[in-house]
């Protein structure tokens, strides 16, 4: 890599790759299986299990605690940060009036590497099915913007199907009692009383070494709720260093930091959808995809225009219960410059009959909401769902409109009335004091 500047000042150059990224995920490490116990053998697991109980004989069969039924919602603070052991030094960023020139002659330009990131926010479970011989959860996240301190933003969705027995958000809880006192292989279980919100509860304490870091859970010991989940990894980023000493010779220190990620219990309600344990349609049943349609406009004061892109989402059955299915979601976006490209991406949904926003909602219920009707209110992220819309769609069809809001941002679902599947979804995003805005629709174009 060369420099504009004289060669005299040229410094040497190192560039170094950090893999790492913020994120509230809330696993950091595939943990151990408790040790000195049975093992199941031969038992194919067909969901998830809590990582610590994968392999001990009997964890896989037992039930839920009494709480796990369609309708109800645990509700959790949750903080992540990604400390920087890098903060102060010199990076490069690509910057085309740069100084800095690598061999292929893309230029950089110098600042300096951040302290790290750190968002805060609610992540909420609900349980929209029960049976088959699994849970299905559907997930929200609600960020706090202004540095964690301000109003709930609708964040990210995402879906799991897990064992009854127990999952990260749940034990029970005399599986958890069984294992009181173990202390083998970096795990430990042990009785403690976990104080929270001013009040202090019996709970199961495991706290389980990693590699990397730790990670701890406390459970309610008389319903098998998580209470708290801590964790710490050490992790090696992803940025560009500028790396150079007095001598003008480059070192050869790699970047590294440090993810964090904190659960707290915040709440616990049961959600009395109208259509809560209602039957799945047959069609529901039978089809096996469905592919939707439309775009993502992009807004920002800095802009000429409006950025508008084609979008796609497909959605694949991968297996079905009842009144569940799991499906595979391909979104695509196509950029309008063709030199630029953005890979697909792909995650597991799944919808059951106890959901906001799921691929169907009851007919017969559908027929009875009113235009106006709040569904529900959670005193906790704020959020709400209330019916928008009740009328002719634009191609003419009969429609209900569910609009799902937290105290900034909103999703839009619009459901057939007749059939009570998902014939569309919108929504708007905006960004901070910038005035940027993302708003993205899609509409149903077939089915089979």
């Amino acid at each position: 890599m060369t420099s504009d500047q004289p060669a005299r000042h040229r410094p040497v150059l190192r560039i170094v790759l950090l893999f790492a990224g913020l994120g509230l995920s809330t696993t950091l490490a595939a943990a151990p299986a408790l040790q000195g116990f049975p093992e199941s053998r031969g038992v194919r697991q067909t969901a998830p299990l809590h990582p610590l109980f994968t392999g001990v004989a009997g964890a896989a069969d037992a039930p839920a605690p009494d709480w796990v039924r369609p309708g109800a919602r645990i509700t959790f603070h949750s903080t992540s940060a990604a400390t920087n052991d890098d903060a102060g030094r010199t990076s490069l960023e690509p910057d085309p009036n740069g100084s800095w020139v690598d061999e292929s002659g893309q230029r950089y330009s110098e600042s300096t590497v951040g302290l790290g990131a750190s968002g805060a926010g609610y992540t909420q479970i609900d349980v929209v099915a029960v049976g088959d011989g699994v849970v299905v959860l559907d997930l929200r996240f609600f960020l706090l913007t202004d540095s964690g301190t301000g109003p709930t933003k609708l964040g990210f969705f995402w879906s799991d199907v897990v064992l009854p027995s127990g999952c990260e958000w749940w034990v029970n809880p005399a599986l958890l009692r069984r294992y009181v006192g173990t202390r083998a292989q970096g795990v430990s279980v042990q009785r403690i009383a976990y104080e929270l919100n001013g009040r202090r509860y019996p709970a199961i304490y495991i706290h389980t070494r990693l590699r990397s870091g730790y990670v701890s859970y406390a459970y309610d010991e008389e319903t098998g709720v998580l209470l708290g989940q801590t964790g710490a990894s050490s992790a090696v980023r992803s940025d560009l260093l500028l790396e150079q000493d007095g001598w003008g010779q480059g070192s050869t220190r790699r970047g590294s930091g440090r993810n964090i990620v904190v659960h707290r219990f915040a709440g616990s309600r049961s959600v009395a959808l109208p259509w809560a344990g209602q039957p799945a349609p047959d069609w529901a049943m039978r089809l096996r995809e469905f592919q939707y349609e439309g775009a993502v406009t992009a807004f920002a004061p800095s802009m000429l225009s409006p950025l508008r892109m084609a979008a796609s989402s497909t959605l694949r059955v991968l297996r079905r219960g009842t009144d569940w299915v799991e499906l595979e979601q391909t979104l695509t976006t196509h950029m309008p410059d063709p030199n630029l490209t953005a890979p697909p991406a792909r995650l597991v949904r799944a919808s059951g009959s106890s959901q906001i926003g799921g691929l169907w909602v009851a007919p017969a219920v559908l027929r009875d909401l009113r235009q106006g009707q709040i569904i529900d209110s959670d005193p906790i992220t704020g959020g709400r769902v209330c019916v928008d819309r009740v009328g002719q769609g634009a191609d003419g069809r009969s429609v209900v409109v569910l609009v799902e809001t937290a105290q900034i941002g909103h999703h839009a679902y619009t459901y057939d009335r007749d059939s009570g599947m998902l014939i569309g979804v919108a929504k708007s995003e905006t960004f901070g004091l910038t005035g940027a805005r993302i708003d993205a629709e899609i509409s149903l174009v077939s089915y089979r």
